[in-house]
């Protein structure tokens, strides 16, 4: 099981294959989900202006391209997990990595910072 950080949804969404280059023998390797926690920033930057697309029609959109679907499984855990997680003040970092920790997923980000604190963190 794979989740995806943020900036790797909207790679996707946006086709940059560029980008994504480094990471497309992980996101063939393995069924694909979005924490809710990703979602949430998603709308959040939509609602900043740096995104186009609200973080729901980003979701379903890679559902239908992608059969990306949003894991809801383990959220009480991702919380408790994300408690732990104090390299970081960023919430939507410590709950999406405190998802895919309490799910038992690999977290394909290309955060260094993620990568070095969280143990399913991983890129390329």
């Amino acid at each position: 099981m794979i989740h995806l950080d943020t900036h790797v949804a909207v790679w996707l969404r946006a086709g940059d294959t560029r980008r994504l280059r480094p990471i497309r023998v992980l996101l063939d390797s393995d069924e694909l989900y979005l924490s809710p926690f990703v979602v949430l920033e998603l709308q959040a930057l939509f609602e900043l202006g740096r995104l186009r697309e609200t973080g729901r029609w980003i979701a379903e959109a890679l559902d239908e391209s992608h059969g990306i679907r949003v894991s809801s499984h383990h959220l009480a855990e991702a919380a408790n997990r994300a408690l732990d997680l104090s390299f970081t003040r960023d919430p939507y970092d410590r709950l999406i990595a405190g998802h895919a920790l309490a799910s038992g997923a690999t977290l394909i980000t290309v955060d260094g910072t993620l990568r070095a604190h969280v143990s399913c963190a991983r890129w390329g």
